[in-house]
């Protein structure tokens, strides 16, 4: 679908097995919907049945064929598309996205153009819970017309007693074509511990997070350079709660926090939550060898 100038609006929904969609250059395109629940439960069907059919699979690789998302979607130079309605549709099978832009969209409810986000307040996710989920978005200018970059997030969820625990994110891998400007968006999920009590009874009240970028050579390609311009996160529907108490869920309705501070009841409201902004100015050249 790349370079199609007539198509304005696209559907993916009835799709069972997606990779990847490309739809770049299409100048055309307005919006596009993925979001609708049937789509999510028919890939959810698809990757079970492949699962039943492999019983040696091990568990922990079981765990993530049915948790982590799949798809990875570029919209690169679509110029018409409505970036922000994009951005706020639901993520059941949602895994990349690659988008034209300079700087970070406001949807990221905590922003830096720095390699770390601090004091990101934890809204409610439980140690007991199988993933700690957030959506992030890293912007780069690429100086070549092909790069390659993989991307990973280290998380430290730190405790008001000075306590701590560090988990790392898997790998997102993306690939640039162009010396535009990108918008590489994708999902985070990372497993926590489980099976540890001390760690469930302790109380954690705020996750700093690392962002690295390291070049992904593929097919023997040379090494280049690109700029990174910034980074932001936005937590998923796992954080609620004022309470702040990793490892004790279901004990009160899930509560989020708005962009302007406000707590409202997920029940009544919506999926996801965010935060409070935390913006730098300055930016960094990266030279990766």
């Amino acid at each position: 679908m790349c370079g199609c100038n007539k198509l304005q609006f696209v559907s993916v929904v009835k799709l069972k097995l997606l990779y990847t969609a490309d739809f770049s250059d299409c100048m055309a395109l307005s919006h596009a919907r993925w979001d609708d629940s049937s789509s999510a439960m028919a890939m959810a069907g698809s990757i079970r049945l492949f699962s039943e059919n492999f019983p040696t699979i091990p568990d922990e690789i079981r765990l993530f064929l049915y948790n982590f998302p799949q798809v990875e979607f570029r919209f690169t130079n679509c110029f018409n598309l409505d970036q922000e309605a994009l951005l706020q549709q639901r993520s059941e099978f949602f895994r990349s996205m690659v988008l034209s832009g300079e700087e970070v969209p406001s949807y990221f409810t905590h922003r830096t153009t720095e390699i770390s986000l601090t004091n990101i307040p934890l809204l409610h996710t439980s140690m007991s819970q199988q993933f700690f989920k957030f959506r992030a978005c890293a912007v780069v200018s690429s100086t070549e017309d092909y790069n390659g970059v993989q991307i990973h997030v280290n998380c430290q969820f730190r405790g008001r007693f000075g306590n701590s625990i560090d988990s790392f994110g898997d790998q997102a891998y993306f690939s640039t074509v162009t010396k535009d400007s990108h918008l590489l968006i994708f999902e985070c999920r990372i497993l926590l511990p489980k099976d540890n009590a001390p760690i469930a009874q302790v109380n954690y009240d705020h996750v700093d997070m690392q962002i690295h970028l390291s070049t992904s050579v593929f097919n023997n390609w040379n090494i280049h350079t690109f700029k990174f311009k910034g980074w932001g996160i936005r937590l998923l529907k796992e954080c609620s709660l004022p309470q702040n108490q990793l490892g004790k869920p279901n004990t009160l309705p899930h509560v989020y926090e708005t962009d302007d501070g406000n707590m409202f009841d997920e029940n009544e409201h919506g999926e996801e939550c965010g935060g409070t902004d935390v913006v730098t100015q300055s930016s960094k050249r990266m030279r990766i060898k």
